[in-house]
């Protein structure tokens, strides 16, 4: 597959089994990460929420007290990094009913909290995100709020650490 046509190949043939196997290989996503960065759109938002899921289950293995389970898991991966990938791209697509997928990913374990950060959950906007979880309800929409808040409240979301933010993860996914 040549790196022009990956994503459209990927994304016609997302649920075939070849198209499986290739993603449990962390190297091949880190490309797609790359490609995905470079040639953003919201046509492969099924693509990025699959990346993401299998990103979320592999930390997860990481953290089982299995060892079978963490053997299985491809010696290429790089786990802060393809997971903060993943969580960037899907963060690009500014949908909010992703917000929860994402805070239960900053969930996983200690590290995971400090790696995905608060900008993560609010990629269609601070205000937005609030009012859409206000309106959800329920004890995990309160504790995204909290969140959010004090990120809010530390300076996070004020133009230029944003903007810095930002301009660190488009670097950080350049130069994958």
């Amino acid at each position: 597959m040549d790196n022009e046509s990956i994503l459209e190949i990927i994304s016609k043939n997302i649920k075939s089994t070849e198209v499986d196997d290739k993603l449990k290989i962390c190297d091949f996503r880190k490309l797609l990460y790359k490609e995905l960065h470079r040639d953003f759109s919201y046509k492969y938002a099924e693509l990025i929420r699959k990346l993401f899921a299998i990103e979320v289950k592999e930390r997860e293995a990481l953290c089982s007290y299995d060892s079978n389970v963490a053997r299985e898991i491809d010696n290429t991966y790089d786990c802060p990094l393809s997971i903060i990938c993943s969580t960037y791209l899907l963060y690009r697509l500014g949908d909010l009913n992703d917000v929860k997928s994402i805070w239960n990913a900053k969930c996983i374990d200690y590290d995971s909290y400090f790696e995905i950060d608060g900008q993560f959950l609010v990629g269609a906007g601070v205000d937005e995100t609030i009012a859409f979880l206000r309106r959800k309800r329920g004890r995990i929409a309160k504790f995204i709020i909290k969140d959010i808040k004090r990120y809010k409240k530390q300076g996070a979301f004020e133009q230029l650490a944003y903007t810095n933010w930002k301009n660190c993860m488009n670097k950080m996914m350049d130069n994958l």
